[in-house]
């Protein structure tokens, strides 16, 4: 292992010796005082892989909003719902994820509850060009939302199924997602057609 590390510091050195100008290696021998450009090394150069940046992405927080907050904040208007199923209340907090360094995407999540703790989650989130259209894993279905193409999606986590709802709108990913309870994918359908 200490070899191959030597031999990435020498190509690494030899990159950098290169992109800077510096002569590279010739067929005549280096006397003490002329190198040719080289530096000699230690034989047990190491190359610490710590020392590279690595730049990804800060992970963000999702951050509780009211509805109106939300909207003065977003790079994007969005629709939401006029209907839903009886006894879902639509929760007056909403979840921003809205990252700082431009790296990401932005999306905002509205809650609907109902009395026997299932709920209902709508997600408005800004499409990347190459962004799948699923979310999760599970048996899909295409269906139409207001003639647009979407996809249900049919899951089996721990608890009880969970269906999703994803479509596309004006550069925006809409996806509205029933856990827990009996929600039919008609009623699901029936909510996302209710975006104005």
């Amino acid at each position: 292992m200490t070899v191959l590390r030597y031999l990435l510091g020498c190509l690494l050195l030899t990159f950098l010796l290169a992109a800077c100008g510096a002569p590279g290696p010739t067929a005549a021998s280096a006397t003490d005082d002329d190198t040719g450009g080289w530096v000699e090394l230690d034989e047990d150069f190491v190359l610490d892989e710590s020392s590279f940046e690595k730049v990804t992405p800060a992970p963000v927080e999702p951050v509780s909003m009211s509805q109106s907050e939300a909207l003065a904040q977003l790079p994007f208007a969005y629709a939401v719902p006029t209907w839903a199923p009886e006894g879902f209340v639509l929760q007056e907090q909403v979840e921003v994820v809205q990252p700082v360094s431009g790296l990401g995407y932005t999306s905002i999540s509205l809650t609907w509850l109902a009395a026997d703790d299932s709920a209902l989650y709508f997600q408005v989130a800004q499409a990347e060009a190459d962004q799948p259209a699923l979310g999760a894993a599970g048996d899909t279905e295409g269906v139409t939302v207001n003639g647009q193409r979407a996809t249900l999606v049919r899951s089996q986590g721990l608890g009880a199924e969970r269906l999703s709802l994803t479509w596309l709108r004006d550069g925006l990913t809409y996806t509205l997602t029933a856990a827990g309870g009996d929600v039919a994918p008609e009623v699901l359908q029936r909510m996302a057609e209710s975006v104005p």
